[in-house]
């Protein structure tokens, strides 16, 4: 009788220890296909960041043919041979436009239009010479470059509130005579943030010591995200 019960006690742990080592196999086999699921998640993740780069990349590329017109106070349907005329007269560019959309209506209305590269370059080229104040001409922006440039302007305007003359450019503001230029390698809200306390610092410190038009100015952190640069 004991002897018995002690072969059934050793059929027990070997089945036992066999039970064990199918369990670890089995664990084994769930870590494998973990990591590999996880090395998956990491594969999926770059082909979405290398789809993103991409569409990026295309918008941008889209842009090179193609300028806006912001501010169009005109009323009524603008057609092609009005926005020629309109740069010819304003600008002295001559142009073939090949496309136009309207955004908005009325007052608010943008002028999407569509030009070849090298007749675009010139538009941007003598833009400056547009002495209407209610109209912009600007390239086709990515949304993210949009929302530095309407930033920048709601600050020109707060500028010229103050009795302060003002020029917008791409991704810079220039206030008197003083430039000040975004990283855009920063955030958005980090960069419309910098220019506004870049223009303040400059105000408190001005007069004290040697300003040569290239000082930087820095965060707390002591990285640069705005700089006093000479006019381009």
């Amino acid at each position: 009788m004991i002897k018995q019960l002690m072969e059934e006690m050793k059929q027990l742990r070997e089945e036992n220890r066999g039970v064990k080592k199918e369990l670890q196999t089995i664990n084994g086999k769930l870590e494998r296909e973990r990591e590999e699921w996880k090395e998956k998640e990491r594969t999926f993740e770059e082909k979405i960041n290398n789809l993103e780069k991409k569409l990026e990349k295309k918008r941008e590329a889209r842009k090179k043919k193609q300028f806006h017109n912001y501010g169009h106070g005109n009323k009524g349907k603008t057609d092609a041979k009005e926005v020629e005329e309109f740069l010819k007269k304003e600008i002295e560019v001559e142009v073939k436009v090949l496309e136009i959309i309207i955004v908005g209506k009325e007052e608010s209305k943008k002028i999407l239009v569509k030009t070849l590269w090298e007749e675009k370059q010139e538009v941007m080229k003598n833009k400056n010479k547009l002495t209407r104040k209610r109209i912009y001409i600007d390239n086709d922006w990515t949304v993210q470059e949009q929302k530095i440039q309407k930033g920048i302007r709601e600050i020109a305007k707060e500028e010229r509130k103050k009795g302060y003359k003002t020029r917008v450019g791409y991704k810079k503001l220039e206030v008197g005579d003083k430039m000040y230029t975004s990283n855009e390698k920063r955030k958005i809200g980090r960069n419309i943030s910098q220019f506004k306390s870049a223009l303040t610092e400059e105000r408190n410190t001005k007069g004290r010591g040697r300003n040569d038009g290239t000082n930087n100015i820095n965060n707390n952190n002591n990285k640069n995200l705005m700089s006093n640069g000479q006019k381009p």
